[in-house]
């Protein structure tokens, strides 16, 4: 009996869960919506397919045409349409029904969604891991107190199998294929989350905490990114609008992972030897058991993910597709275009002495306090030290030094400055430049 009633609450739990998920559903069924402010973003079933470009002008037509509508403008490989209209004017759901008519009228309905990211925002994404934070939370005094007083208590192995089934590459990529990734990771965290507090499981509750909370300051970040870009191109009429991409589809699948491949056989092999234990000695298989689910190596990337989205989105990169960033211990080759990363600012790349009075550290220290590496042909003067630009050609360089000692003037050094790629370390097109750096006696010009 006290085992039911503790069934009935975790129950409870869940459903308090769901009604809370449902509030950041959508107006209509299998729909997403997201108004901000002024502008709605609503998702349009298979508009990112090739040949849809017919159906997206209707739906920018119809759209149009009613009271109270400014713009509309497709985004057709994120697969949602953004409406920018007057709240007292035009109501959310009219515009909601209004894409329905039009899904159905160019039999849309039954298509996929756009597969290519995340929609605008993470409300759900977020509603579901504040509500599994909160289980854990909750469940936290429970599970001392469990280990003080007679409370009702799940099985052990309860928590086992579900940690088992959540970190099992394998299991996880049927129920993926089942229902979908969005719905696996909201299954398993809630369940996972309801689980632990009925097994008392104190120190899987605090793991699980920390990495909801991982999860939901990367969710957050990603959305004020999302905020910021939403509100720089407010106004620049067409920043939406995107037709629909041809996407090849990939040759082989997606190739698994070092950290997946060895999780696999290890809940594989961990599973095999609980079973075979499992006769002899239960408590023994349940520690084997426990002991396969490889927690380490999904923490641990799902960490690094985390810690990325927030470091990026603070420099204002959108991050579509959070995925992606999961998947990046599978990349064993990266293509950057130059054009895209040149800052056009220049640094100093060499320094040759000319003699050995002076040490090649202090001739870097001077060479970057004098040289501007916005304007690098720009003559300066500092601490005694001065720097102008030689001619391109060594033979001129050569002469200008001689001419310098014949005046007075100490030759230290040459370099040369090239085109830097920001913050990166990366060196491209060589832009090449002679530099010296002259030091002047005391008492001449």
């Amino acid at each position: 009996m006290p085992f039911q009633q503790l069934f009935s609450f975790a129950s409870k739990i869940v459903g308090v869960a769901v009604a809370t998920a449902r509030a950041f559903a959508p107006t209509g069924v299998g729909r997403r919506v997201r108004v901000v402010h002024d502008r709605a973003f609503i998702e349009v079933h298979g508009i990112h397919r090739p040949g849809t470009e017919d159906a997206a002008g209707e739906l920018v037509k119809r759209l149009t045409e009613l009271y109270g509508v400014r713009t509309v403008e497709v985004n057709a490989p994120l697969g949602w349409v953004m409406v920018s209209f007057d709240h007292d004017k035009v109501d959310v759901n009219h515009l909601v029904r209004m894409v329905g008519e039009v899904e159905d009228a160019h039999e849309l309905r039954a298509a996929r969604r756009a597969g290519s990211g995340q929609f605008p925002g993470a409300g759900k994404q977020v509603a579901t891991e504040v509500i599994a934070l909160g289980i854990d939370l909750v469940g936290l005094p429970y599970a001392f107190a469990g280990r003080l007083l007679p409370l009702p208590k799940a099985p052990t192995t309860l928590s086992a199998l579900v940690a088992v089934a959540d970190y099992s590459p394998r299991i996880r990529g049927y129920v993926e294929g089942a229902v979908g990734r969005p719905a696996t990771n909201a299954l398993f965290a809630l369940t996972g989350s309801v689980v632990n507090t009925m097994a008392q499981a104190p120190l899987l509750l605090i793991n699980d905490a920390c990495h909801r909370c991982s999860m939901i300051t990367e969710a957050l970040a990603r959305q004020h990114s999302w905020e910021r870009w939403d509100r720089a191109l407010a106004e620049r009429e067409g920043a939406y609008d995107a037709p629909p991409l041809a996407r090849t589809p990939r040759p082989v699948p997606l190739p698994a992972s070092a950290a997946d491949k060895v999780a696999d056989v290890v809940t594989s092999l961990g599973t095999a030897g609980a079973g075979v234990t499992f006769v002899g000695n239960r408590q023994r298989a349940l520690g084997v058991l426990v002991a396969s689910a490889p927690r380490a190596a999904r923490m641990g990337r799902e960490a690094f993910a985390g810690q990325l989205g927030r470091g990026i989105a603070r420099r204002r990169v959108l991050v579509v597709d959070p995925d992606a960033l999961r998947r990046l211990d599978r990349v064993d080759t990266v293509v950057l275009d130059s054009a895209i990363l040149r800052t056009g600012e220049q640094i100093i790349d060499e320094v040759v002495p000319t003699g050995a009075s002076i040490g090649l550290d202090e001739l870097y220290t001077r060479a970057h306090e004098l040289v501007d590496p916005v304007v690098p042909d720009a003559p300066r003067e500092r601490d005694g030290w001065s720097v102008v630009p030689a001619a391109d050609s060594p033979l001129s360089a050569d002469a200008r030094v001689r001419e310098w000692t014949a005046r007075g003037a100490r030759a230290l050094y040459s370099a040369r400055v090239e085109s830097w790629v920001d913050q990166r370390g990366h060196r491209l097109d060589r832009w090449p430049k002679r530099w010296c750096l002259r030091r002047r006696p005391l008492g001449t010009w």
